[in-house]
């Protein structure tokens, strides 16, 4: 029997076609001792998030949120957990206004539709009233917090103006679309970084906003934050009709919190429904995958960390991968401080992942037969497993990568 993978019903949202972010040009793979990567030593300038994705897609719709979990998952890093109230949808023109925005003054841009009303006005809404949080696995959010709070008989700005906030953060979800979809809910996970003012923002007053609210009308209005899915980095890719009929398998590279997309990735995977069929059944699996998408059956993590007790989700990934032991998935820890005493099973001591283990991870792969790739981590980690995957033959159109900052 062969065996393919269906997905349920997950989430509905437009295509965005966008080209490979992938080098052109590699030179081929050579009998060279294994390479790794080195990261620098200071962080240089910084950009900010606008700056960084201005040029991306987001989903086109504006979500009302409620901080419901604030935890600290690590010393250096928080997890929070958001319920969406309200969801602003954007019509065809507003979506055309956020692709193009040289033109934008140029659009005539409706107001949104009501809240719950999606394209084609169907009703997304649950029956409690809360609205699905629709987004891909592997995606970011721009997230808004809340303006500060106004002094009475002031406008708070001093001019008689709107008061002014901070500007949208960038963080990736956690968490499964299917989370989302079901409930209404999104998970992050924010590392500490005095550089950045919302990541900043967050550790500091986070916990004085959280929320135990069921309705946008049982929310304290000066809590609720505002958050916008996002990113071409997710699971499917944009071409997976395309390489629905070949793909094997998935291949995830992770280094620090670039594992936080991969969890997201992981669950959406794990979320998937076997589907048997004969193994002369050609009509069947076209059909299949013509219809809910031709999904892997082997996954791979490869996930580098500088300390195997400050890795996030450590103990989930393990259990995870366990269960699905029997499907062919497979985990790989790296830790790389040198000298490490940590008494933790299956765990490469004292190094980075190199282009031997990347060998390992496509296995044979080709073309005709192949695996996805997803690569996110230190940009320095991330050029360097993307042009190795180029170097060792893998197609441009089935490596994805995001870099974190």
């Amino acid at each position: 029997m062969n065996v393919l993978w269906r997905t349920r019903p997950l989430l509905s949202q437009p295509a965005v076609h966008i080209r490979s972010a992938c080098r052109r040009g590699m030179a081929s793979a050579t009998d060279e001792p294994p390479q790794s990567y080195d990261l620098p030593k200071s962080e240089g300038e910084r950009t900010t998030h606008e700056q960084r994705t201005g040029g991306q897609p987001r989903l086109g719709d504006m979500y009302t949120c409620a901080l419901v979990k604030a935890t600290p998952l690590t010393k250096d890093v928080l997890g929070l957990r958001f319920r969406s109230l309200r969801v602003d949808r954007a019509t065809p023109k507003q979506l055309i206004a956020q692709a193009y925005p040289d033109a934008a003054s140029t659009v005539n841009t409706p107001p949104p539709q009501p809240a719950g009303i999606g394209r084609a006005g169907i009703d997304t809404t649950e029956t409690d009233g809360r609205p699905r949080f629709k987004f891909r696995a592997g995606q970011w959010v721009d997230l808004w917090v809340p303006p500060p709070p106004v002094a009475a008989g002031s406008s708070g700005d001093g001019g008689g103006g709107e008061v002014e906030g901070l500007p949208a953060g960038g963080f990736t979800m956690t968490s499964s679309p299917k989370i989302g979809y079901e409930e209404g809910e999104f998970e992050l996970a924010v590392q500490k970084a005095p550089r950045n003012p919302v990541a900043d923002w967050l550790w500091r007053e986070a916990s004085r906003y959280v929320q135990d609210v069921v309705t946008e009308g049982t929310a304290d209005p000066a809590k609720l934050f505002r958050a916008r899915p996002g990113g071409q980095f997710h699971f499917p890719p944009v071409n997976f009709r395309r390489l629905g009929g070949s793909v094997s398998g998935v291949g995830l590279v992770a280094g620090g919190v670039g594992i936080n997309p991969m969890r997201s990735i992981l669950h959406a995977l794990d979320a998937l429904e076997p589907v048997a069929t004969q193994q002369d059944g050609h009509v069947a699996t076209t059909q299949v995958a013509s219809s809910q998408g031709l999904f892997p059956q082997g996954v791979h993590l490869l996930y580098g960390t500088k300390d195997v007790h400050e890795a996030l989700y450590l103990d989930e990934l393990r259990q995870l991968f366990a269960r699905r032991q029997q499907h062919g998935w497979k985990l790989t820890v790296f830790e790389s401080r040198k000298g490490s005493d940590n008494v933790v099973e299956n765990v490469v001591r004292g190094r980075r992942i190199d282009d031997d283990d990347l060998r390992k991870l496509i296995n044979g792969d080709t073309a005709e037969a192949g695996k996805l790739y997803y690569v996110c981590g230190p940009a320095q980690m991330t050029d360097f497993v993307q042009e190795s995957l180029l170097k060792l033959d893998v197609p441009r159109d089935r490596v994805q990568t995001e870099r974190w900052w």
